[in-house]
């Protein structure tokens, strides 16, 4: 699934984040990096169901050529 960051600023100047395909601590970690990047106060937070799922892990299987 492709990451997707929507970014909305409407005419009060309040900014909101849509995240897509992130999960857990990544999506709560780029939100902050986000928030911090644009100078803005959180105000309201809501998780999506993507939230809750497991991160997902990369299993890699490294063999040294002999």
């Amino acid at each position: 699934m492709a990451k997707t960051v929507e970014v909305t600023i409407d005419e009060d100047g309040q900014i909101s984040f849509d995240l897509e395909g992130f999960h857990g601590k990544g999506c709560a970690e780029l939100t902050k990096k986000l928030t911090k990047a644009m100078n803005a106060t959180v105000v309201t937070k809501k998780q999506k169901a993507d939230f809750y799922k497991p991160e997902e892990r990369i299993k890699q299987k490294i063999s040294r050529g002999m």
